[in-house]
């Protein structure tokens, strides 16, 4: 996923390891992430299979490479881009503490699910908050296209959390009932 991120950022400029690391904690972060020490050894292999090209050059004083996509590049990642999207099973780590949850007490089951709803919350408000930045600020003249997919992403990542939210906000009732406490609903805009 790292590869085609990178492929991706390159197809609109080059730009350096930096500014490519910059780029996906501005965008992608909230599905995608790399660190120095996975992007180094991805833009180099890229490099090996001729998808990229690279040049040194001094920028304020620092060595820096720039990393460019090649045609070969830009066809392998419009390749893959062109794909069918396969289906893959749902990895978040707040199921497996769902499934193993029976090992807690109900007064502890209770407050990680609270303090999980807060966590979404926060979240869903973070994503909420980056659309507002991005879709409030200018546009280049022909990527409007691409700031609508990219919005996408933001929708789905602000859906995402709201569900997230909502179905456990509906168990943690269900906990309450059986342990008889009746705490109320946590409600949009609340922390935990």
């Amino acid at each position: 996923m790292i590869e085609h991120a990178a492929l991706g950022f390159l197809l609109y400029r080059p730009l350096s390891m930096y500014a490519i690391k910059k780029a996906m904690e501005r965008s992608t972060r909230h599905f995608l992430s790399a660190s120095f020490g996975s992007l180094h050894p991805t833009l180099r292999k890229l490099e090996t299979k001729g998808y990229v090209t690279s040049e040194a050059c001094v920028e304020n004083g620092r060595n820096k490479k720039v990393f460019s996509i090649t045609e070969a590049g830009r066809e392998h990642f419009i390749g893959w881009l062109a794909r069918d999207i396969a289906s893959e099973r749902v990895s978040d780590p707040s199921l497996l503490r769902l499934f193993f949850m029976g090992h807690l007490e109900p007064a502890a089951r209770q407050d990680l699910l609270a303090r999980f709803l807060g966590e979404m919350q926060r979240a869903a408000e973070e994503l909420e908050r980056l659309r507002e930045d991005v879709q409030g600020g200018p546009v280049p003249h022909g990527f409007e296209d691409h700031l609508a997919h990219q919005l996408a992403t933001l929708d789905f990542g602000i859906a995402y959390h709201r569900f997230v939210k909502d179905w456990y906000q509906a168990r943690l009732e269900v906990l309450n009932r059986a342990s008889g406490s009746g705490e109320p609903r946590l409600k949009t805009g609340e922390g935990a």
